[in-house]
């Protein structure tokens, strides 16, 4: 019955999660903006606030069949690999990627680390427009989400909440600057557009 609880706790601060984080972003944009950029899905009989609804509930579903999926596939490799490991590869061990560990943590920290991570993002963005700089970084859904959702999680067990929402936000704050810096650095203007990623910023350099 706690379980129950809790767990209908979850979905219910998780929608109303989504709903402010992605009525701000669509709310900035403006129905007029969504209504072609999503004409698909945005009927002109549709109201904004349903479509901002619909949008965030939907996000909110997709998340909870990532890592409901994720679990099954570590479940289902780790398993199947023990015949290797025992047999063929001595003591070698399944590499997953960065997802498999959502299931090992707080469901609240994967949509802290998202949604942190992503404003820290956007407000160095922001701060690049300020400051006039000639390179524009765009925010990338890899490392918003993923990255800084698994950073989360880590922090999370570590430190608590609070380390899960301060976290991903500074590492939403580099994947912008250290983007940008590396782009500048290496002459990378003219060779297309560039999105936050620290990954990107070690191959660089």
């Amino acid at each position: 019955m706690v379980f129950y609880l809790l767990k209908n706790l979850y979905v219910i601060m998780e929608n109303n999660g989504m709903i402010i984080f992605f009525g701000t972003i669509l709310g900035v944009l403006g129905e007029s903006y969504m209504r072609v950029a999503d004409a698909t899905n945005f009927g002109a009989s549709l109201n904004f606030i349903t479509y901002v609804i619909s949008k965030s509930l939907y996000f909110s579903v997709y998340l909870a069949i990532l890592m409901t999926g994720v679990r099954m596939f570590v479940s289902e490799l780790t398993e199947s690999f023990q015949g290797i490991s025992n047999r063929i590869l001595l003591g070698v061990m399944p590499a997953v990627d960065c997802a498999a560990a959502y299931g090992f943590g707080s469901p609240n920290a994967v949509l802290f680390g998202f949604i942190f991570g992503a404003i820290g993002q956007f407000i160095a963005i922001a701060g690049l427009l300020v400051f006039k700089s000639p390179i524009l970084i765009i925010t990338g859904f890899v490392p918003v989400f993923f990255d800084n959702a698994t950073i989360a999680i880590f922090a999370e067990k570590r430190g608590g909440v609070k380390a899960a929402m301060i976290l991903p936000f500074v590492s939403g704050i580099l994947q912008v600057v250290l983007g940008a810096v590396a782009v500048a650095l290496f002459k990378l203007q003219g060779f297309g557009g560039w999105h936050g990623n620290k990954h990107d910023d070690e191959i660089k350099s």
